[in-house]
C-alpha cells in the first residue's frame, strides 16, 4: 500500500480513486478559454490519472501516470511514463513492475540529451521509493533506492519521494521527500523529510533533514531554484502553525524558512514548489486556507513572498463556485499574468455537487481573475480532478496552456490544451 500523498488526502480521495488510461484525440473550437483538444485515456493499460510535465524540442509533451499500467502485479497498477506526439499518439516509455523496478513515479524531468530522471513513491527496499532513469532507447536504470535503517526503521536519507526531480545549473538532480532524515514529535513515521542531491551516477547526499515544529515537515513540493544555485520549496506541516511553510536552502545548505503560514486568511497547506519571477519574487497556492468559503475553513490562496520577504495574499478564493482547492505550481507570462488550477469547484450543478469539478484560472497583476474553464465532469464528455497546474505549450507565443485531468470521459483522465 503506497504511503500518504496530497494527492489522496480525504478532502479528494473519492475523486481521485476513480481514475484509469489509454489515449485518444478529438477537438472542438479555438476561442479563448475553450479546451481545444482532449486526450483521453480510455483503459488502464497505458496508465491512469495521467499528469503532463513538459515538452521537448520535437514538441513532444511527456508526462508520468501513478497507476495503471499492468494490473497483474499492483492491484490499480504500478504505473507508467508515457509520450504524447504532436499528432496525439500516446506512446508508454516506460510500465513499472513494482520490487526492484519501483512503482507509483511522482514526476519526471529531462536532461540536454533526452534522458528521463524521475522517482518512484513506491518500489525500491520495503516500498520507500526510487529515483529513476530512463534511457532514449528505453532502457531504465535504478540510480539509488530509499532505505529504512536499523531495528526501529530510521530513514536517514529520507523514504517515499513524492514530487520529482530539477536539474540543477551543476547538472545533479535535487529533490524532497517527506518522512525520513530527523524524527521529531509532529513528524509521523520515520521523520520530517529532506532535501536531496543525487548526480547522475546516483551518488546521493542528503542536503537538509527538515526538523519539524519551528522548521517544517511534510516536503511534498519538490523543488525550484534560482541562477545562484538557490533551492525553494513548501513544507505542508510544522512551522508554527502545523499549517506548512515557505523556504530557501542555499548552496551551502544552510535554510531560511521565508514564511510561516499560520491557517485561517494566511492560508494553510501548501502543496506545490512555489514559482520565481526574474526580480527573485515567489509565487504559490495553498489548498486551504483565506477567506471562509462554503462553511468550510477556506477555499485555499494565491500567494506572494517578494524578494524583500514581505508576504502578501493574492487572491482568496472565495466559494466553490469561484474553484475550490488549487494545487500544483502555477505558470507565469511575460505579462505577469499567473495561470493556475483547482483540483475543484467551478460548476457545482455538474460533479461532486455542489462542489464542482475543478477550474483553469488566470489571475492578472492587478488582482483581477478570470475562469477560463469550468470543467464539467466525465458524464457531459469533460474531465474532472485536477492535481497539477498548467504549463506552457512548446510555441509560447500562441498562448495555449496544457494541463491534465485525473478523471476523464472514458474513465482514467485525460490531457487537454486551452487557449489564455
Amino acid at each position: 500500500m503506497l504511503p500518504f500523498t496530497p494527492a489522496l488526502s480525504t478532502r479528494r480521495a473519492f475523486a481521485c480513486a476513480l481514475a484509469l488510461l489509454a489515449l485518444s484525440v478529438c477537438g472542438s473550437g479555438a476561442r479563448a478559454g475553450r479546451i481545444q483538444d482532449f486526450s483521453v485515456f480510455a483503459d488502464a493499460t497505458k496508465g491512469s490519472e495521467p499528469q503532463v510535465q513538459f515538452f521537448d524540442s520535437q514538441r513532444n509533451l511527456y508526462g508520468y501516470a501513478p497507476i495503471g499500467g499492468d494490473t497483474t502485479i499492483c492491484p490499480k497498477g504500478c504505473g507508467s511514463v508515457f509520450k504524447i506526439a504532436p499528432s496525439g499518439t500516446v506512446t508508454v516509455l516506460h510500465t513499472f513492475a513494482a520490487g526492484d523496478d519501483g512503482a507509483g513515479p511522482t514526476g519526471i524531468v529531462m536532461d540536454s540529451a533526452g534522458n528521463i530522471f524521475g522517482t518512484t513513491i513506491d518500489g525500491g527496499h520495503k516500498g520507500a521509493g526510487t529515483v529513476f532513469e530512463l534511457l532514449p532507447d528505453g532502457t531504465e536504470k535504478i540510480l539509488y533506492v530509499f532505505r529504512f535503517k536499523g531495528r526501529h526503521q530510521a530513514a536517514p536519507n529520507g523514504i517515499w519521494p513524492s514530487s520529482g526531480l530539477i536539474i540543477g545549473n551543476d547538472g545533479n538532480l535535487y529533490g524532497t521527500v517527506p518522512s525520513g532524515g530527523i524524527r521529531a514529535e509532529g513528524c509521523g513515521e520515520g521523520g520530517c523529510g529532506t532535501v536531496f542531491k543525487i548526480t547522475p551516477a546516483g551518488q546521493l547526499t542528503t542536503i537538509y533533514a527538515f526538523r519539524g515544529p519551528g522548521d517544517g515537515c511534510n516536503s511534498y513540493s519538490g523543488l525550484t531554484t534560482d541562477g545562484a544555485g538557490n533551492l525553494y520549496g513548501t513544507t505542508m506541516g510544522c512551522g508554527n502553525g502545523n499549517s506548512g511553510t515557505v523556504y530557501r536552502i542555499d548552496p551551502s545548505g544552510a535554510e531560511t524558512v521565508l514564511h510561516v503560514f499560520t491557517e485561517g486568511a494566511d492560508g494553510n497547506g501548501p502543496n506545490a514548489a512555489p514559482i520565481l519571477d526574474r526580480a527573485g519574487n515567489l509565487y504559490g497556492v495553498t489548498e486551504m486556507g483565506g477567506l471562509n468559503c462554503n462553511g468550510d475553513a477556506g477555499c485555499g490562496i494565491i500567494y506572494e513572498v517578494g524578494a524583500d520577504g514581505s508576504y502578501s495574499i493574492l487572491y482568496s478564493f472565495k466559494s466553490f463556485n469561484d474553484g475550490f482547492e488549487p494545487l500544483g505550481s502555477l505558470y507565469r507570462d511575460d505579462a505577469g499574468d499567473l495561470y493556475g488550477t483547482t483540483f475543484a469547484g467551478g460548476a457545482a450543478d455538474t460533479c461532486l455537487p455542489p462542489i464542482g469539478c475543478g477550474t483553469v484560472f488566470k489571475l492578472a497583476p492587478d488582482g483581477t481573475k478570470t475562469i477560463l474553464h469550468k470543467f464539467l465532469g466525465p458524464d457531459k464528455g469533460d474531465g474532472e480532478a485536477l492535481y497539477s497546474g498548467v504549463i506552457p505549450g512548446p510555441d509560447p507565443a500562441r498562448g495555449m496552456l496544457y494541463g491534465s485531468t485525473e478523471v476523464g470521459p472514458d474513465c482514467c483522465g485525460m490531457a487537454f490544451k486551452i487557449s489564455r
